[in-house]
């Protein structure tokens, strides 16, 4: 079993046991608000997305939740373009969603809204071989617009950052 690792040491040193550099991985959890409470909580509809794959399969386990790997765009990339250092909270961010058979569409965009919702996005390293992953995370959370689907379907929503000015 590797030794635990962060972020920082993950991809600077990589991981010596095995002479790999971990792999960056995306992870998205887009909450719907809660239709009896009106807010984001236990009993809000969740949906969870990754842009990776696990070994060429179309899920992943993180954390006791099972990711699909339907996105699109890299969020990250959106997160690192507005600062040198990539950890600052952007004003905004975009999601794109491969949802071919619409059953992201059909049991939660459209089902539940997730306008007004939350957008969880964690950035985490995954070493693929022991299937572990950096002992950090870093997170960004965001309130969701009301979502779009393309007629080959694929789903468009953004995001405003929680602490966005132009949102206050």
């Amino acid at each position: 079993m590797p030794a635990p690792f962060t972020i920082e040491t993950g991809k600077e040193t990589g991981l010596v046991q095995i002479g790999v550099i971990p792999k960056p991985l995306i992870l998205c959890a887009l909450a719907a608000i809660n239709p009896v409470t009106g807010l984001v909580d236990g009993g809000s509809d969740v949906t969870y997305l990754t842009t990776t794959p696990a070994l060429g399969g179309n899920t992943l386990s993180y954390n006791g939740h099972t990711y699909l790997a339907r996105l699109q765009s890299n969020p990250i990339e959106q997160i690192q373009a507005q600062s040198p250092q990539g950890y600052d909270i952007p004003g905004s961010i975009n999601l794109v969603i491969a949802d071919g058979d619409f059953s992201i569409w059909t049991n939660h965009a459209n089902a539940f809204g997730w306008r007004g919702g939350t957008l969880t996005v964690t950035f985490v390293l995954w070493d693929i071989p022991s299937n572990t992953y950096s002992t950090n995370a870093y997170v960004w959370t965001f309130i969701l617009d009301k979502p779009n689907i393309d007629p080959p379907g694929v789903i468009k929503v953004s995001a405003q950052a929680r602490q966005s000015m132009t949102r206050l």
